[in-house]
């Protein structure tokens, strides 16, 4: 039941941007200007990650999500 709860929170997070593409912006919910949140949403669509060389712990988990 949690991989498909996991799965469908994952699912909704990639397609809303698709279903809400050129609608107007709640202004009660959001309160930025339009201009900041289409600025914000620019900078993330361009952001990439960059390699570092550092060291890092690795873990094991509890509970496996299986796709």
């Amino acid at each position: 039941m949690q991989t498909l709860s996991y799965q469908l929170r994952i699912s909704k997070r990639k397609l809303k941007p698709i279903f809400l593409k050129n609608k107007e912006i709640d202004k009660e919910v959001f309160t930025y200007k339009r201009e900041v949140y289409e600025s914000y949403e620019m900078a993330y669509k361009k952001y990439q990650l960059q390699p570092v060389d550092l060291k890092i712990d690795l873990f094991r988990v509890e509970k496996e999500f299986i796709f």
